[in-house]
């Protein structure tokens, strides 16, 4: 039986393949992201990941970003890191009284609920349906996106599996 990588996107077969440990990630992704690694070799590994992830620490702050999220977003690692979600993707209600996670609309972020959950339990979600309302230059717009996330170690990855507007 073949399945699609969740994190590198490839084929793989999984017919005497031991147990998945990280949900439906090849044996080389599987690698990666379970061996203790330095900061510097996790990020060049997900650099190499043509979808957007972001690293997130468990008070939900951004301590990374991939090429991808970077490129996405806009912006570059000293946006990002450190900053809230909601910061970092520009949502519509992280400038409110109470910032991001704070807002009577973060109550309903599927983005928030998935990475806590994730941190949490440790408990993987795979392409989840969520929307943003996005500020944009022209004013705001819903961004609609596939999330899925992933913990490792003390982190979670949240991988922007699609995203539009």
């Amino acid at each position: 039986m073949n399945r699609i990588c969740v994190w590198c996107q490839r084929e793989w077969a999984d017919d005497d393949s031991p147990p998945i440990v990280t949900g439906m990630a090849c044996e080389t992704c599987r690698e990666e992201l379970l061996q203790p690694r330095t900061a510097q070799s996790l990020a060049d590994y997900l650099d190499r990941l043509k979808v957007p992830v972001l690293v997130m620490a468990d008070d939900v702050r951004v301590v990374g970003g991939n090429a991808a999220a970077r490129a996405l977003l806009g912006k570059d690692a000293a946006d990002i890191c450190g900053h809230l979600p909601g910061e970092v993707i520009e949502c519509a209600y992280a400038r409110l009284p109470g910032g991001c996670g704070n807002t009577e609309h973060c109550k309903a972020c599927t983005i928030r609920q998935l990475v806590t959950n994730t941190h949490l339990t440790g408990e993987s979600h795979h392409h989840v349906p969520a929307y943003q309302d996005i500020r944009l230059p022209g004013g705001v717009r819903e961004m609609r996106y596939l999330v899925s996330t992933e913990k490792v170690g003390p982190f979670v990855l949240l991988r922007m599996d699609e995203t539009s507007i």
